[in-house]
Order: C-alpha cells, then sequence, then structure tokens
C-alpha cells in the first residue's frame, strides 16, 4: 500500500475513533429504522409453521393456561423460551408487526453490545466492523422480520459474554450468578446454545485459576437450575417419568 493511501486510511480511522460513538448510534438507527420499514411491509401475516407455532403457544398460554400448539395437549416440540416472551409482548395487546419490531429492537441491541464486546477484546476497530457486520448481514435482518427467537437468542447470547469477560476479576460470585440464569434462559430460547456451555465453562479450567474455577461452576450450576425446571415439566407433566425429554 502507497504512502498516501496509508495516510489516508489512517485519517478515516482517526475520524472514526473520533466519532465512533456516533456513527455506532446511526448504523444502529439504521438498522431499527429498516427493520420497521419491513416490519410494516410483511404486516401481519405468517408465512412459516415455525412462526404460527411460536404465536399459537404464546396465545394458548395467555387465553388457556397451557404450553400447547393445539390449545389441548401439552407440548414440547417448541422451546419454552421465545413464546413465553411472546406471551409477555402479547399482555399489552400489540400487533404482530409490533413483534417484529420487537424483534429489530433486540438486533439493533445486539448491535451496541457486540461493539462493546470486541471493542473491549480487540479495539475500537474491531467493534466499529462488528457492529458494521451485523447493520449489514443481510440474513440476520431477514430472520429479525419473522417471528423467530434468533435476534433475542442472540442479543441476550452477546449481553451475557460482554458481562462475563467485563466482570471476570470481579470477586462479585453474584455476577456469575446472573449470567448463568440468563443463560440457562437463553437455552431456553435456543436450545442449540446448550453446545456452547461446555466451550464457556471450560476457560477457566484452561488458566487453572482456583477462584475463576468457582466462578464457573456458579455459572454452570444456575444454568442447569433454570433448564431442570423444562425437564421436570416434560418428563412428569407432560409425558411422565419414563420418557425421554425432548429440547426441541
Amino acid at each position: 500500500m502507497s504512502e498516501e493511501k496509508m495516510h489516508r486510511l489512517n485519517k478515516v480511522i482517526v475520524l472514526y475513533e473520533k466519532h465512533q460513538k456516533v456513527i455506532i448510534s446511526m448504523l444502529a438507527a439504521i438498522l431499527l429504522t429498516g427493520g420497521i420499514c419491513f416490519s410494516i411491509f410483511l404486516g401481519d401475516n405468517l408465512k412459516f409453521a415455525d412462526e404460527k407455532d411460536y404465536l399459537r403457544i404464546a396465545n394458548n398460554l395467555s387465553t388457556k393456561h397451557i404450553y400447547s400448539i393445539d390449545g389441548v395437549n401439552p407440548t414440547a416440540f417448541r422451546s419454552p423460551g421465545y413464546p413465553l416472551i411472546l406471551y409477555g409482548i402479547l399482555q399489552l395487546g400489540v400487533s404482530i408487526v409490533t413483534i417484529r419490531i420487537f424483534n429489530y429492537i433486540a438486533l439493533s441491541i445486539s448491535l451496541i453490545l457486540f461493539y462493546k464486546l470486541l471493542k473491549k477484546i480487540g479495539g475500537a476497530i474491531s467493534g466499529g466492523i462488528g457492529a458494521f457486520l451485523i447493520c449489514f448481514y443481510p440474513v440476520l435482518f431477514f430472520t429479525a422480520g419473522m417471528l423467530y427467537p434468533q435476534a433475542v437468542a442472540i442479543a441476550l447470547f452477546i449481553l451475557i459474554l460482554y458481562l462475563l469477560i467485563k466482570n471476570i476479576e470481579s470477586d462479585k460470585f453474584y455476577y456469575f450468578l446472573i449470567c448463568g440464569l440468563l443463560y440457562g434462559y437463553l437455552i431456553l430460547i435456543h436450545p442449540l446454545f446448550l453446545l456452547n456451555l461446555p466451550v464457556i465453562i471450560s476457560y477457566p479450567f484452561l488458566l487453572g485459576q482456583k477462584k475463576k474455577l468457582i466462578k464457573a461452576f456458579i455459572f454452570f450450576l444456575s444454568s442447569l437450575i433454570v433448564i431442570s425446571f423444562w425437564v421436570y415439566r416434560n418428563s412428569i407433566i407432560a409425558f411422565g417419568l419414563n420418557n425421554m425429554v425432548q429440547f426441541v
């Protein structure tokens, strides 16, 4: 790269670092504004079976107080985290368009949190690149417009990682209790995050630090406590003791 191009690049970097908060806020605003427009365009019609299942479960929780797709038979076909969130939103008497907008609010929060997380790990430039990718990644944008749990799950996952990294040296163990409870609920939103749990708790084991091992144990145990309620419900209430618990 020529000296002139390097000089221009440095000027851009300096300008970004000077106004990074404004730039990140603008990216979040662009994402949210685009999401609101797309939500209005999509309207109240649901196109995919997954969306309909989540909404039916939420409606049945609201009207019949049963976790069920058909309103009669209890189900474990869909994990409960996202339907419970939908249930809470529906209590406000909002439309499906508003629920879509809620997903875009969650995605915009993800953008800001991802910026903060990457900035803490790798500096302001890394944070800016991460925020830019979330803002203009078409798959994330489209998925957030559906009644899918991905946008909420991503926001919660990034929040948990940010809190863990920010407080990893803290002596306040309740941070890790709270993060563990949140991670347990994250698994109930999207069960695939269960696969990440061993990776997260293995970090202090690799470092071999006793205090961090205690923090990892608190995080792991509190996550399991949240999941155990769903396991108990499936095995005792819905399907009986002898049936295998379903997570999907």
